[in-house]
């Protein structure tokens, strides 16, 4: 059996995080631009064509994005393992196990697809909790598989931070912006109903019909050059499950088109949204677990578009 071992390494500025520096619940502002990953430096392996980066990290979880770009790559099948190592900088500069191997070690592994980018959601907080402020890196292993019991193994270590975040005392802001557009003019709105809980305090927000609510901001205007086309939606702490309701009028009793997404499983579809000119949509999403993370519940958006 050949192993052969490539460790590449991601850069922290790269990566997302959240930084909320309040004491006790405090509110998420929706990030700016600058604040989102970029491509510059992503980690790449040229005999495998394989990059990787970290996205949406949180203390709790993150994304991880696995690309395979060349069509030159000599591989007969790629695998990822499903196994969830982190390691934390020490003081010293030395990386330290936050789990043990035995622990982190699923016993399984995902197909890579070839020129394709495939997005793995880590819910790292159900095996290591809530991690702490400090500086991080996630090993992930790719099987290289030449037959079935020969094949090649290549490292990946890919760093990031993880800030201080303090528990959430309202739902998260919620930003629309046309991707198309030279100015990224967002849409800025503010949830108009549903259910909060932060700490010990649950709250009831506004009204359990959000239809109504939607033309209470003005309407967001659909260009004429993306009508209908996918708009980006940008959060100020992503949603665990997402419900996106397409209606005639606000009067309708029943929606045209509806659409869900859960994070888990289609996490990179919850970025975007089709929407089409003179229509009323009704966006409901869930933040789950708040017993681990302090905070939780479901809120409701609405708007019409002209």
């Amino acid at each position: 059996m050949k192993n052969k071992k490539y460790k590449i390494k991601k850069y922290p500025a790269l990566l997302a995080a959240i930084m909320l520096i309040s004491v006790g619940c405090a509110k998420a502002e929706t990030p700016s631009p600058a604040d989102s990953p970029t491509a510059d430096g992503i980690d790449y392996d040229d005999k495998t064509g394989i990059y990787m980066y970290l996205d949406d990290v949180t203390p709790f979880d993150g994304v991880l994005a696995v690309s395979q770009k060349s069509e030159d790559a000599v591989q007969k099948e790629l695998k990822l393992d499903a196994a969830l190592y982190i390691e934390k900088s020490s003081a010293a500069g030395e990386w330290e196990a936050v789990l043990s191997d035995k622990q982190a070690d699923t016993g399984l592994a995902y197909a890579i697809q070839q020129n394709d980018e495939q997005f793995f959601y880590i819910d790292w907080s159900k095996l290591y909790g809530k991690l702490d402020p400090g500086h991080y890196r996630l090993k992930k292993s790719v099987y290289d598989f030449k037959n079935e019991t020969e094949y090649d193994t290549y490292d990946f270590y890919t760093e990031f931070d993880v800030e201080e975040m303090s528990p959430l005392s309202e739902p998260p802001s919620l930003a629309v912006i046309d991707p198309l557009s030279s100015t990224e003019n967002e849409y800025a709105l503010k949830f108009c109903g549903g259910e909060w809980v932060c700490g010990t305090s649950s709250v009831g927000h506004g009204s359990m019909s959000p239809l109504g609510k939607a033309h209470d901001v003005p309407p967001l205007e659909i260009t004429e050059y993306s009508a209908p086309a996918s708009y980006m939606l940008k959060w100020g702490y992503k949603p665990d499950r997402l419900n996106i309701k397409e209606y005639a009028s606000e009067t309708d009793a029943r929606p045209e088109a509806e659409i869900s997404y859960n994070r888990h499983e289609n996490n990179n579809s919850m970025d975007f949204a089709e929407l089409k000119k003179n229509k009323t949509y009704v966006i409901q999403a869930w933040w789950d677990d708040p017993d681990t993370k302090g905070f939780g519940g479901f809120a409701y958006y609405a708007f019409t578009t002209q």
